[in-house]
């Protein structure tokens, strides 16, 4: 049952951040609209990287999904991929808040990974580079199926939550960054990814 639910506002969440970042992309250029006689489609939707930028520039919030694969050790170290979005809410883009949604494979256990977090943005500390560091929640279900030689098999699996506390550094599109999830295991997630 709470995998339902899980998976249910996991999916809720998905849908919801691609419906704003659809909106946010799909802006229509209402100076296109009003010449006659061209593609009108076509005009109004081809500004929409310039309105993303000039709305990023001019302080805007800005929203963007974003991919990452990695590591997740604890009890063992395994692989994770997963996706999520995360918005510059702030005009001076310091403050950006994140959700993401991952799958992991660790020790032959399977595991849902949910994360929220807040990150404060250090503009132009380190160049190019910004790093940035902060803090959240973690949601984690996992599940497990082990069978002896005789093909009876057992499974079992669990949640639980834990804050986590970490940073990264990004540079355009691509960022890495380090998460420890504090919980009994003291598990360390490292992710690197692309924002677009």
């Amino acid at each position: 049952m709470f995998a339902r639910r899980l998976a249910l506002l996991a999916s809720t969440a998905f849908v919801l951040s691609a419906g704003l970042v659809q909106a946010q992309s799909l802006t229509p250029n209402t100076a296109a609209l009003s010449v006659s006689g061209e593609n009108l489609i076509g005009n109004a939707f081809s500004a929409a990287p310039a309105a993303a930028a000039s709305n990023s520039s001019s302080g805007g919030t800005v929203i963007s999904p974003r991919v990452f694969a990695g590591i997740l050790s604890g009890g063992g170290t395994g692989f994770l991929v997963g996706g999520g979005v995360s918005a510059l809410v702030t005009p001076d883009h310091h403050h950006e808040v994140q959700g993401n949604v991952a799958y992991s494979r660790n020790n032959g256990v399977n595991s849902f990974i949910i994360d929220a977090n807040y990150a404060y943005n250090f503009i132009n500390a380190l160049g190019d580079w910004t790093p940035y560091a902060g803090g959240g929640l973690n949601i984690n279900h996992s599940s497990v199926s082990v069978c002896d030689g005789l093909g009876n098999c057992a499974s079992g699996g669990g949640s639980n939550s834990g804050l986590q506390i970490g940073g990264g550094v990004k540079q355009n599109n691509f960022f890495g960054e380090l998460w420890v999830i504090l919980d009994n295991g003291n598990a360390v997630m490292i992710r690197a990814g692309l924002k677009f």
